[in-house]
């Protein structure tokens, strides 16, 4: 099954976390790492379930703004 787009981005914050940490990045890796919580809060709020998060909603209202047709 193919990843959604919130799921490619958790993915690339996993990766980016991992790769500032090899670097000795400590800092850049934790801040990676709590934005990952975050965006996770965000996702997975429940496909079918409303969106609950103020976050949540104000994505889905750009996501929602950018696809409509003008």
């Amino acid at each position: 099954m193919a990843k959604d787009t919130g799921e490619l981005l958790l993915d690339g914050l996993i990766d980016a976390s991992a790769e500032a940490e090899k670097r000795g990045n400590e800092s850049l890796s934790k801040f990676l790492g709590e934005l990952y919580q975050l965006a996770g809060e965000v996702v997975f709020d429940g496909p079918n379930d409303p969106i609950k998060s103020p976050c949540a909603l104000n994505i889905q209202k750009q996501i929602n703004r950018k696809r409509s047709p003008l």
